[in-house]
């Protein structure tokens, strides 16, 4: 019985809200709210008299006012203005389908409007001027011209689809001379002198490459690929050279570092059924180990424009890891003295340091990321 008054003081505030709400909306000037708010309305309660009467006024009113902001904005000389009387005819239509679908509704307003033709010939204009406004901008001349005619005929086809013969053709003229060309070439590691003695693999860079150019490839007015030799005819724009220019793994360092501590044990004795509780004082001295090497490597980045040989892009990119083993051992004394964090590293040996290419996959995945972020960030307008 609670649950059952519960559901309905909620069904009936919930339709005094609807209800108040359309009335608000339609005092407020905003007809098209209180007609969706008394639509909705009227689909729970079919008989609600107030949702009857907000719908019969917002309605007659909602559709002087969009008839009157049509002809308004057909009279205007904006060169697109045709795209705001297809929004305001897309808005009679969707009013329309919702008194459509409600036959309470229906009741109240029994013949909504449409304007269809209205709504075709304004497609037809908004088409047609971003259509024109294609043609302006592709004769521009410039990568940029390109981008904004490419954005104007793909609206006209989308206001009008191929109203023009030829707005496919001119779309895919424009996304072409829009889109960027950019090649990526990672040189050979074993073509810089100084890192040819440690035989190092690329490899995990490589990858990384690959897949970021698989990223870049899904930008609209961006294509990038890789190559692997610098040599031959190249479509491109723009040419991004990446070259390893150093590696320098330092000598390890060895420390150690001699650690007391004293502390007090507890101790249980049963004697004769009872239990005597004792603290005896314990020491211990470890001797905490540390051994650790230090690797740089740097790569350096240059984008070049491929008409002009231009540099647009120049930086050095520099990556660094340190790797560190840690372990104790005791010297002396017993080993309940020793702290919890000591204990962890008593279980512990010493390492063996990595070698070059070990250390030199770190430093890629190091430079990898930095890649990505700063080519993400020069790219950011494609």
């Amino acid at each position: 019985m609670l649950k059952t008054n519960i559901i309905f003081y909620f069904l009936l505030i919930s339709g005094f809200f609807a209800c108040t709400s359309g009335k608000k909306a339609f005092h407020s000037g905003n007809y098209e709210r209180a007609i969706y708010l008394s639509v909705d309305r009227l689909r729970k309660s079919p008989d609600h008299t107030k949702s009857r009467q907000t719908l019969g006024k917002a309605y007659k009113l909602y559709l002087d006012k969009s008839t009157s902001d049509a002809r308004n904005l057909k009279s205007g000389v904006d060169v697109f203005r045709w795209d705001n009387v297809v929004n305001v005819y897309n808005h009679v239509h969707q009013v329309y389908d919702q008194i459509k679908t409600c036959p309470a509704a229906l009741e109240v307003v029994s013949n909504p409007a449409r304007f269809d033709e209205p709504l075709e010939d304004a497609r037809k204009n908004a088409s047609n001027a971003h259509y024109e406004a294609g043609v302006t901008h592709l004769s521009g001349g410039t990568r940029e011209k390109a981008r904004l005619a490419y954005q104007h005929f793909k609206i006209a086809q989308e206001f009008f689809p191929n109203l023009k013969s030829d707005c496919v053709a001119l779309m895919n003229e424009a996304k072409q001379k829009a889109t960027l060309q950019v090649v990526v070439l990672l040189m050979p590691i074993n073509s810089v002198y100084n890192l040819q003695k440690y035989a190092l693999s690329d490899v995990i860079l490589r990858n990384a490459l690959n897949q970021y150019v698989q990223e870049l490839e899904k930008r609209e007015f961006l294509d990038a690929e890789i190559i692997q030799e610098p040599n031959g005819e190249l479509n491109n724009d723009d040419l991004l050279k990446l070259a390893y220019t150093d590696y320098v793994p330092e000598k390890s360092q060895m420390k150690e570092d001699v650690v007391q501590r004293l502390d007090s044990v507890r101790k249980e004795e049963n004697r004769n059924g009872q239990t005597f509780v004792s603290y005896e004082k314990v020491w211990i001295e470890l001797g905490v180990k540390e051994k650790s090497v230090r690797s740089t490597a740097t790569l350096e980045a240059i984008i070049t424009d491929a008409e002009t040989g231009q540099i647009l892009f120049n930086e050095s990119i520099q990556a660094s890891y340190s790797w560190q083993s840690k372990w104790a051992v005791v010297r002396t004394g017993d080993i309940r003295a020793a702290s919890p964090e000591h204990r962890i590293l008593l279980e512990k040996s010493e390492e063996i340091i990595p070698n070059h290419q070990r250390l030199f996959d770190e430093l890629q995945k190091s430079i990898a990321n930095q890649i990505k972020e700063k080519i993400n960030n020069y790219y950011k307008a494609y």
